[in-house]
């Protein structure tokens, strides 16, 4: 599962390609405010289209230069959605505004501010007039370096090394790799939808397999779920 959710860490551009029937209608999180650790909680509800299967989720860093995080968020048929982000850590460097992007269709942004703290109750005591009060020591929040093998696999997803892990199912293991290539080849409407995602990529970079050594092995008719399936039985 931790890989997983590691996958949904590729950088994704934002979707150029707006379809007539998909919207985002509203958008709210539950503070305006957070700190290191706290919870964002992003809700809201979107104009439903099959045809775009997951709404982009962006959190842009306060220089516009990064991304604190990137998501994907699967809307429900009634068009509701809800995603829960644990902020703070590397990508979440600087104290300021970062910007909230969702693209599904169109793009849509909201404003949160951040402060890389964590947050401390007020003291209850009464201080003493007679002493100068005591200066709290500073927080120290430690990062996390590149040493392991976890690690090497969550900054290469980062970077967008790996095309199949930008989306989540996407391709699905149910799928050959021929169906989604006669869907891009036939459906202008789908072709623009990948083209938006994957700008760098092409459809067979994307949903195929590497060759091996042996002549049309796996096939491109065969999903892999099929060669999963043959394997354990």
């Amino acid at each position: 599962m931790n890989k997983l959710f590691l996958c949904l860490s590729a950088i994704i551009i934002s979707v150029s390609f707006a379809s007539s029937n998909a919207e985002i209608q509203n958008v709210s999180t539950n503070k305006s405010l957070y700190h290191f650790g706290d919870s964002l909680i992003i809700s809201g509800s979107v104009s439903y289209d099959s045809s775009i299967p997951s709404i982009i989720l962006q959190i842009i860093t306060p220089s516009g230069n990064g991304l604190a995080h990137i998501d994907s968020i699967t809307p429900k048929s009634s068009g509701g959605f809800s995603k829960t982000i644990n902020v703070g850590g590397p990508t979440w460097s600087e104290d300021g505004k970062y910007t909230i992007k969702l693209t599904y269709g169109e793009s849509f942004e909201k404003i949160i501010q951040y402060e890389n703290s964590f947050s401390e109750p007020e003291s209850e005591s009464t201080p003493d007039k007679t002493k100068s009060p005591p200066t709290a020591a500073p927080v120290t929040i430690p990062t996390k370096q590149p040493s392991t093998d976890q690690d090497q696999f969550e900054e290469e997803i980062f970077r967008g090394v790996n095309p199949k892990m930008k989306l989540f199912g996407f391709p699905s293991f149910d799928k050959s790799p021929q169906y989604y290539i006669d869907r891009y080849n036939t459906k202008p409407q789908y072709k623009s939808w990948f083209d938006s995602q994957f700008p760098n990529f092409s459809i067979n970079e994307v949903v195929g397999y590497k060759t091996t050594h042996v002549e049309n092995f796996p096939s491109f008719d065969k999903s892999p779920q099929y060669y999963i399936d043959r394997y354990n039985t």
